[in-house]
């Protein structure tokens, strides 16, 4: 009812219009989707919630090409057709898209193509697909970040990786503490409470905490509701993941966005759409870990590892 209610009042010349989810002031102050504007030509075609739920679907199950697309520059083509239909069977892909309407998951189609622009080196596509993403949310840019500095440590591509990250970095800079401050009181500091230091608000405060006190940040994520949200977010891919230490700023995003939270069950369920801030860089670091593993141990360990991911997540799908 929100988005559908912001994409009429957009269509209308209302832009971040809500009288459903901020009846006095603008949506902008809880989030910068500015990537809606986007759409508004295809919701004009049927404007409805319907239309809303068509457009994630498609742009869901079609994220599975560009991302076999990518795997296909890491991968054998077989392997890289498994890891696309891993995608579609992975349970905490379902959640998000039988739960509601987000443009979180709408990202993931851009994310998988930024990833095979990056793969080809295709410069124009990058910066295309980054302004795209950007528009999306404004945490959108952690992912941003997250591909730019795993460039810069991999030594892929430096130059476009220290691009990606700095620009990431000031849009949400911008967005974060100048722009959405303006439109009016940011209510999703509430799901960083505990981060929060008492008579303070704002994402400076949680920054603050994390630095200030890493100890108790630390304790914060030490939790049985979060290991059971990272298990079943990496259990069914067999830890592939995990399988190289620098496949771990890939995983930047969906903690920012799931694990830095506290007191708000929604961001570490596998049934509301914060998983896909995770999705679709496991199943690029698992192209990824999937050719170093061939590299170091062979074909044949690649293809049990294969085998291992399809099991896995058709266990748990």
């Amino acid at each position: 009812g929100i988005f559908d209610n912001l994409m009429f009042n957009a269509l209308h010349g209302r832009p971040f219009r809500s009288t459903v989810a901020v009846p006095s002031g603008s949506y902008l102050s809880n989030h910068a989707e500015y990537g809606m504007f986007l759409f508004v030509p295809l919701y004009a075609l049927h404007p409805g919630p319907e239309t809303l739920l068509t457009l994630q679907s498609l742009f869901i199950g079609l994220a599975a090409v560009p991302l076999y697309l990518f795997a296909s520059t890491q991968v054998s083509r077989p392997s890289a057709a498994a890891i696309s239909i891993a995608y579609l069977f992975f349970a905490p892909l379902h959640g998000p898209n039988f739960y509601d309407f987000h443009w979180m998951p709408m990202a993931m189609f851009f994310f998988h193509w930024l990833f095979y622009a990056i793969a080809r080196r295709n410069v124009l596509g990058v910066v295309l697909l980054g302004a795209v993403i950007c528009s999306m949310r404004e945490d959108a840019a952690f992912g941003l970040i997250a591909a730019g500095l795993f460039l810069i440590v991999t030594k892929y591509w430096v130059r476009m990786g220290a691009w990606m990250t700095a620009v990431a970095v000031i849009w949400f800079m911008i967005v974060k503490f100048i722009i959405m401050p303006w439109a009016g009181p940011w209510w999703f500091a509430d799901i960083y409470k505990d981060l929060v230091a008492q008579g303070e608000r704002g994402y400076g405060s949680i920054v603050k905490t994390i630095l200030i006190n890493p100890n108790y940040f630390l304790k914060t994520l030490l939790t049985e509701v979060k290991l059971v949200y990272v298990l079943h977010l990496l259990a069914p891919l067999a830890l592939i993941p995990l399988r190289s230490p620098a496949l771990a700023l890939l995983m930047l995003p969906g903690f920012a966005v799931t694990l830095m939270t506290t007191g708000y069950a929604p961001t570490v369920s596998i049934t509301f759409q914060y998983t896909t801030t995770w999705i679709p860089f496991l199943f690029a670091a698992v192209a990824i870990a999937l050719r170093l593993r061939a590299h170091a141990l062979g074909v044949r360990a690649r293809r049990a590892s294969v085998v291992a991911l399809c099991v896995g997540v058709l266990c748990h799908s």
